[in-house]
C-alpha cells in the first residue's frame, strides 16, 4: 500500500488541508476536526471533551452551501480563510473572538436558509469534533475512485 496524501479537516463540514508534514503513529492528525460550527445550540461544554453527534453541527451532509467553498487553515497564525470561486470571502483567527464573530456572520449570512439556529464557532484545545467516539483514520483506494471518476464521465 502506497499512500499518496494525507488530509485533515481543521474545520468540521468545511474543505481539507492537505497535509505536507508526516503524522505520528497512534496520534491523531494535528488539528484535524478542532473547530466546528455550531448550528442551533448543542450541549458542548469546552471543558469536558465529550463526543457530540455531528447534528449539532454544520456538515455538508445537509448544509450543502458548504460545498461551494474552499477552505486553508495555517497553523502557524491561526488563520481560517475562506474562498468562493478563488475569491478570498472570508479570513480570520477563529481563536480570537472578533475574527471568530465575522466568521461567524459570514456563515450566519450565507448559510441562512440551511441553518437550524445561531451559528456559533467552537474550538477546545485537544478536542477533536469527530463523527466517531473512537480516534479513526479513513482510508480512500483512488483506483475505485479513478474507476468510478470514469464510470460517471466527472471528476471527483
Amino acid at each position: 500500500m502506497k499512500i499518496e496524501e494525507i488530509n485533515r479537516y481543521p474545520v468540521k463540514g468545511l474543505s481539507a488541508d492537505s497535509l505536507k508534514k508526516p503524522i505520528k503513529t497512534g496520534a491523531q492528525i494535528n488539528r484535524d476536526r478542532a473547530f466546528a460550527i455550531e448550528n442551533g445550540g448543542s450541549p458542548f461544554n469546552p471543558n469536558m471533551h465529550a463526543h457530540l453527534p455531528k447534528i449539532y453541527f454544520l456538515m455538508l451532509m445537509k448544509q450543502e452551501c458548504l460545498a461551494a467553498f474552499t477552505s486553508r487553515f495555517d497553523d502557524n497564525s491561526h488563520i481560517l480563510t475562506i474562498e468562493f470561486e478563488g475569491e478570498t470571502v472570508a479570513r480570520g483567527n477563529p481563536i480570537v473572538e472578533a475574527d471568530r464573530k465575522a466568521l461567524e456572520m459570514f456563515f450566519e449570512n450565507y448559510c441562512n436558509k440551511e441553518k437550524c439556529g445561531d451559528l456559533k464557532f467552537l474550538h477546545a484545545p485537544g478536542h477533536m469534533f469527530s463523527d466517531s467516539r473512537v480516534p479513526s483514520l479513513s482510508l480512500i483506494n483512488l483506483a475505485s475512485v479513478k474507476a468510478l471518476e470514469s464510470a460517471m464521465g466527472i471528476n471527483l
